[in-house]
C-alpha cells in the first residue's frame, strides 16, 4: 500500500527520522505541502489503480493548509483513511475532523518521543490523543536506545496510555533504519538484540490482548531467532516496498532509497510502478557486510544483509571519500 507525503513540515526532529534529507529537499524548493491540483490527480490516479484506501503521512499531514478538504474528498470517494501523525496539530483542526463523523477514517499516531515532551507539548498530544473522535492506534520506532539499553518499559508506557486515553488496542512498530541525514538508527551488529527485545513486546502485548505489527521487517537471517513470536512476520529480501509518493507526484521506494524517484503519471497504474521498483531491487548490486561473504544464505541468494538503507549509506560515504 503506498503512503502520501501529504506535507513536507514536522513539529518533531526526532534523529532517526527516514524522512529528514527529503523535508529538507522540498524546504529548500519553497514546498510546504502537496498542492490541491496534484492532491485531485492522486485520487483519481488511485481511483483507477482500484485502490480503496489512502495513508496520508508528512511531516505532518494535520498540518496542510486543506487537511479537512483532502480527507472530505477522500471520504466522499469511498476511501478508507489513514492519517499517521505526531498528534501535534491545531486543536480546530482536530475538532473538525471529529465533528465530521468521516466512516472509515482512524489514526496512527507515533507515541516514540511522547515521554520526552516538554509539559506544554504534552498537553496538545493528550488533547489530540482525547478528542480525535476516531480509532487511534500507537506506533513506536525501535531506535539505537532500545538496542543499547533494552528494557520493557516502552511497552509497559504505552499500555499505559492506550487505558489512560481508551486508544486501540494495538501497537505498530518499525525499526529505525539509516537514511541520509538521521542518526539514531539501529546499528547492523544490534539487530539480534532487538529482534529478541521486540520478540518479549510482543509476548507482553499478547498477554494483555493487544495485537501487534512490524512495517520494516527486512532482517538478516543472522538475527532472526528460530523461536521468535510466530505472529512477527519477518524477511530476508528487500526487494517489495511500500512505495511512497511526495508532493509534486514524485514516487520513490522508501525513503532510504530516496533519490531513485520517478514521476507517477509515467506510469499506468499503482501495480506498474510496484512492479518497476521490485525490477530494480531485483536486479540492482548487492551490497552486505563483510561478515556476509561467508554466510550460506548470501551465497544462496536468500538474504540481503538487511535494510537497503545500509547499503545506501554505505555507498554514499565511499563517493564521499572518493570525492575528497
Amino acid at each position: 500500500m503506498p503512503t502520501v507525503m501529504l506535507t513536507t513540515v514536522c513539529p518533531n526532529s526526532c534523529p532517526w527520522c527516514f524522512a529528514r534529507e527529503k523535508m529538507a529537499a522540498y524546504a529548500e524548493q519553497g514546498v510546504r505541502e502537496m498542492s490541491w491540483s496534484d492532491f485531485q490527480a492522486l485520487v483519481d490516479f488511485y481511483r483507477s489503480s482500484g485502490l480503496t484506501e489512502m495513508i496520508l503521512l508528512g511531516g505532518e499531514p494535520l498540518l496542510h493548509t486543506r487537511i479537512v478538504d483532502c480527507i472530505s474528498v477522500l471520504a466522499g470517494e469511498g476511501f478508507r483513511i489513514l492519517v499517521v501523525t505526531c498528534g501535534r496539530a491545531p486543536a480546530a483542526v482536530i475538532t473538525e475532523l471529529a465533528c465530521m463523523q468521516v466512516p472509515g477514517l482512524r489514526f496512527i499516531l507515533n507515541s516514540t518521543p511522547y515521554f520526552n515532551y516538554t509539559p506544554l507539548v504534552r498537553k496538545a498530544v493528550d488533547f489530540f490523543m482525547q478528542n480525535a473522535g476516531y480509532p487511534v492506534m500507537l506506533s513506536y520506532a525501535i531506535n539505537a536506545g532500545d538496542a543499547l539499553q533494552p528494557s520493557l518499559f516502552p511497552v509497559i508506557d504505552r499500555i499505559g496510555l492506550m487505558m489512560k486515553f481508551n486508544l486501540a488496542a494495538h501497537l505498530q512498530f518499525q525499526i529505525a533504519v539509516p537514511a541520509a541525514g538521521n542518526s539514531g538508527y539501529v546499528p547492523f551488529d544490534r539487530y539480534k538484540t532487538v529482534i529478541d527485545l521486540l520478540g518479549q513486546w510482543c509476548r507482553v502485548l499478547a498477554k494483555n490482548r493487544i495485537s501487534f505489527g512490524l512495517d520494516c521487517h527486512c532482517v538478516p537471517k543472522c538475527a532472526s531467532a528460530a523461536d521468535r513470536e510466530p505472529a512477527l512476520t519477518l524477511h530476508s529480501r528487500c526487494t517489495r516496498f511500500m512505495l511512497d509518493i511526495g508532493p509534486g507526484l514524485d514516487v520513490w521506494p522508501c525513503f532510504p532509497l530516496s533519490d531513485t524517484a520517478v514521476k507517477l503519471h509515467d506510469f499506468a497504474s499503482i501495480a506498474s510502478l510496484e512492479e518497476f521498483f521490485a525490477v530494480q531491487a531485483a536486479t540492482g548490486e548487492r551490497v552486505g557486510e563483510p561478515q556476509c561473504r561467508q554466510c550460506r544464505e548470501w551465497e544462496h541468494n536468500t538474504c540481503d544483509a538487511g535494510c537497503r538503507g545500509f547499503h545506501q549509506v554505505r555507498r554514499r560515504a565511499a563517493d564521499g571519500r572518493q570525492k575528497r
